[in-house]
This record gives structure tokens, C-alpha cells and sequence, in this order.
């Protein structure tokens, strides 16, 4: 019974990302591997999914970007440079650009450009959970909601990847567009500070 409980524990390991060895799938793919290109996907498909509900609710412009940028990885893979730092990075920050590009012309062709594709940004309850461990119910959840909402949208962002996505400083400045990691820090440490002043 406890060998087999360890084989299932040891199964379920193996599947998981922390035992995803990102850079060889990565380079199997670039190197004209399919298995590794679903592997990719299979890998990324829910996390994209997630990502771009924060920005819109339009499940079908989501569904179609993630299947854009696979398209365009395969085509361009050969060229494709290696990761900076993780697959998921890498992914997200493709499937960022690719998708704020859409949202940004969809607003533009509703006359409403002046808008950005982040003034919408916003976490599901599942990253909520995450930035208030230990806390169970919904009333909670609403008021991290609401407390969110008079977040800065970059606020609201890099909180996002830190802590739901458990990105490093260096990727979230990398993103974002920040000009080092302390400016990141301070980025995450003033959204988390405005946080608890609202909450408490």
C-alpha cells in the first residue's frame, strides 16, 4: 500500500511543473519535435487561459490568440531565440503583447481607444485565494476584490505574476517594462502596502 502510494506520489511529480525540464522541451521544439511542441501547449494552455481572462471576458478572442501565437511559434520555431528565464515567462509574455495588441483594436474600432487593455485588469477568485491564505469565504474575497479595483492597473498586474504566477522580480520587470528589480520590488511592496490599508 505505501509503495504504491509512493509510486502515485512520484507519477504525480513527474507530471507536474516543478519537474518540467522547460529549456530541453523548449529546444526539442525548436529543434522540429512535435511531441515536445503538444507538450508545450498542454503545459501552457490553461495558465494563457487564465492569464487573458484578467483581461477580457471575450473567451473566444482568448481561445483564438493562444491558438495565434502556437501557430506562429511553429512556423517561426527555428528562429526562436532560448529563454531568458522560464517557459511560462517567455509564453505569457508573447501571449500578453499578442493579446493586448486585439483587445487595443477591438476598442479601437468601438471608438473607445482611449481605453487600454489593462484598465480592465482584474484576478480571479483563484489568485485571490493565493494573496489571502488562510482566509476562507466569500465575503473576504469580495472585499480583496473591491481593494483591488483601486489598485493602479501595473499594481494589479505585477501582483498578478508574483504571486499567482510565481514569477521572479527580473521576470516581472521584464514584462512590465520596468527599469531594474528594485523598481519592481517597490512595485509589488507599495500594491501589497495599499492592499492592507484598504483591507484593514
Amino acid at each position: 500500500m505505501l509503495a504504491t502510494k509512493s509510486y502515485n506520489l512520484l507519477n504525480d511529480y513527474i507530471k507536474s511543473e516543478a519537474y518540467f525540464d522547460e529549456q530541453k522541451i523548449w529546444n526539442d521544439f525548436r529543434e522540429g519535435d512535435e511531441v515536445a511542441y503538444v507538450k508545450i501547449y498542454e503545459f501552457s494552455f490553461n495558465v494563457l487561459l487564465q492569464f487573458g481572462s484578467q483581461l477580457s471576458n471575450n473567451i473566444e478572442l482568448i481561445e483564438d490568440t493562444i491558438q495565434d501565437i502556437f501557430i506562429d511559434l511553429r512556423i517561426k520555431r527555428e528562429n526562436l531565440p532560448e529563454i531568458k528565464y522560464s517557459l511560462k515567462w517567455y509564453l505569457i509574455k508573447v501571449f500578453r503583447n499578442k493579446l493586448v495588441r486585439c483587445l487595443d483594436r477591438e476598442r479601437w474600432l468601438s471608438k473607445m481607444h482611449k481605453t487600454s487593455a489593462f484598465d480592465s485588469f482584474k484576478f480571479a477568485k483563484s489568485s485571490e485565494q493565493i494573496l489571502i491564505a488562510n482566509q476562507d469565504g466569500d465575503e473576504q474575497l469580495l472585499r480583496l476584490e473591491q481593494a483591488t479595483k483601486l489598485l493602479t492597473c501595473k499594481e494589479r498586474e505585477a501582483i498578478y505574476y508574483y504571486f499567482y504566477l510565481n514569477m521572479s522580480y527580473a521576470e516581472v520587470r521584464d514584462i512590465l517594462g520596468l527599469k531594474s528589480i528594485k523598481s519592481t520590488r517597490n512595485l509589488v511592496y507599495r500594491a501589497l502596502n495599499h492592499l492592507r490599508k484598504i483591507l484593514d
